[in-house]
């Protein structure tokens, strides 16, 4: 959900009431989340003033983005909690900043090894969760976190793509030192910062 729009076709940008309570019990199991591996490419329109890069905070090419010093506000959630996160375009994908500039180190290192690093799906609106959550509980998607528990909606979560060659390899040999793990033990592309 894109947190200052005045037009919005989504009737809530909070989890129902029905969905707190799926996410709650969901929480309550072993703590991974099956991940939806669905692309995400919803466009949010409401840039921050100041640009997010510097120098300092950032030691990267502010290039390597596909809108360079875009920073969008979204509504994120972590366990059912709104917050207000800050995301930015990557291969088209949605992320959240501070995931993607520890995944742009992640992949300039990774493309000097020879290893080609690709965002599948990263950051999922509420308008996005709640449809694949409405698939699944119609038997017409993969298995999804009930709106506002999922591990994408914090900005962190990536699925990656590990069925390229060598792909998954050099994440398990390297991705840890770039803040990056699996979360999810049955999902191999689902890595997070």
């Amino acid at each position: 959900m894109v947190v200052g729009c005045a037009a919005d076709s989504e009737p809530s940008e909070e989890p129902t009431q029905e969905e707190t309570v799926a996410g709650e019990a969901w929480s309550t199991g072993d703590g991974a989340e099956p991940d939806e591996h669905a692309d995400d490419d919803q466009v949010l329109d409401t840039p921050l003033e100041a640009p997010i890069f510097d120098e300092e905070s950032a030691p990267i090419d502010p290039g390597e983005f596909d809108e360079p010093f875009a920073c969008q506000k979204a509504r994120g959630y972590k366990s059912g909690t709104p917050f207000t996160i800050c995301v930015t375009t990557i291969n088209g994908k949605l992320v959240g900043v501070n995931t993607a500039r520890a995944y742009l180190r992640m992949r300039a290192a990774a493309k000097k090894a020879g290893v080609y690093l690709y965002i599948v799906s990263g950051f999922r609106t509420m308008a996005k969760q709640r449809q694949l959550y409405n698939l699944y509980l119609q038997g017409k998607g993969n298995l999804a976190a009930p709106p506002g528990y999922s591990n994408h909606q914090s900005g962190k979560a990536l699925d990656l793509n590990t069925h390229a060659k060598g792909v998954y390899g050099w994440l398990t040999k390297h991705g840890k030192a770039y803040g990056f793990r699996r979360t999810v033990p049955s999902e191999i592309w689902h890595w997070e910062h």
